[in-house]
């Protein structure tokens, strides 16, 4: 990941509306440049606008000074002072709802335990799948590099309701049903 420049520096650069999660682009000061012909071109094309491109993973990628940033790891340091050392959680899954509430930091495990229902998924249930053998579902969860099996279920509500059960205690605030 790529250093950021300093929490002042960023907010000489973007208004952020910690309720929206939107970043626009303030009118930059000659300083952030290497002359002023630099500054005026920089200004008249990006001042006043939304700051960001969706990248294919769903997050939302910038560049500044040459630099590739992801705007969530910007806006916690813009938030806190702090340059974030682990990865920043997007509580409800989208990834480029960068409302203040909506993102945390999170180890990698922790930032995992959130993830959404895959689209591979055959039962519609996060940590559910059908169990051909024995012809009913069976529930799974995994925590810390772990897989914890729950047992065989005839329908996939009641697999998917023992998941969560187990995953809100074992993952905490980090859980996420996957729906």
């Amino acid at each position: 990941m790529n250093t950021m420049p300093t929490r002042e520096y960023l907010l000489e650069c973007f208004d952020y509306c910690e309720k929206s999660g939107i970043v626009v682009w303030k009118t930059r000061p000659e300083k952030h440049f290497k002359n002023i012909d630099r500054m005026k071109k920089f200004n008249k094309k990006w001042a006043g606008k939304q700051v960001g491109y969706l990248s294919k993973w769903g997050h939302l990628f910038f560049k500044i000074n040459g630099k590739n940033q992801q705007l969530h790891r910007i806006i916690f340091k813009m938030m806190t002072g702090v340059e974030p050392t682990k990865q920043i959680d997007h509580i409800d899954g989208n990834g480029s709802n960068n409302a203040w509430d909506n993102i945390r930091e999170a180890d990698n495990s922790t930032n995992g335990f959130n993830k959404l229902l895959q689209k591979n998924n055959t039962t519609g249930f996060k940590g559910v799948y059908w169990n051909a053998e024995c012809k009913k579902f069976a529930a799974k969860v995994e925590a810390y590099g772990q897989r914890i099996y729950l047992g065989l279920f005839d329908s996939a509500e009641l697999a998917h309701k023992a998941y969560i059960e187990k995953a809100i205690e074992l993952h905490g605030e980090f859980h996420n049903p996957g729906y």
